[in-house]
């Protein structure tokens, strides 16, 4: 999974994944995000940004991850908003 980080009033306090397979949540340094799923099928990631001022936002939605012809992973993340 590939995805930029873009916040309107600035860089967030921090920003943590949860990208629904187990593992733990990534607390991301950056703003340009990558992942990939060890099987396909279908997560529900929730990315949650927290503030300056402690407050947190948090966008969860599922995503489905499909085994591509070369071995390697992608996802739909289409409906992400």
């Amino acid at each position: 999974m590939n995805f930029n980080i873009i916040t309107p009033c600035g860089s967030p306090a921090s920003v943590v994944i949860d990208y629904g397979d187990g593992s733990a949540p990534q607390v991301v340094t950056g703003s340009s995000v990558t992942y990939v799923y060890a099987t396909p099928g279908s997560y529900n990631v929730c990315v949650c940004i927290i503030d300056i001022m402690g407050d947190t936002t948090c966008v969860c939605d599922t995503v489905v991850a499909y085994r591509l012809t070369n071995g390697l992973e992608d996802i739909d993340i289409s409906s992400l908003q």
